[in-house]
């Protein structure tokens, strides 16, 4: 539960990390994936 709580009420910091991380590793996969699949 307080994991939950603190996760879920995490800083706008660790948020911009995250998104940062994923929007690059989103963009590795979209150039990783051929143009047949995009």
């Amino acid at each position: 539960m307080g994991e939950c709580g603190s996760a879920i009420k995490s800083p706008p910091t660790v948020d911009d990390e995250l998104i940062n991380e994923i929007k690059s590793l989103f963009n590795e996969a979209v150039v990783s994936i051929p143009s047949e699949y995009a």
